[in-house]
């Protein structure tokens, strides 16, 4: 690669942008990953509940 070629520079928003486009995709899979883990620490406190009663 040549020294007088240069990348143009790329700001810190453009590049946090290009990588959530890649994101954007999976949002929905991860929202399902966060309710299911919400979902099993309710039902582990529920259970202990459950067990001490």
């Amino acid at each position: 690669m040549s020294a007088d070629r240069q990348r143009p520079e790329r700001s810190s928003l453009q590049i946090y942008l290009r990588l959530m486009a890649y994101v954007r995709p999976y949002i929905p899979v991860f929202l399902l990953a966060v309710l299911g883990l919400w979902l099993f620490g309710i039902m582990e406190v529920a259970f202990i509940d459950v067990v001490i009663k």
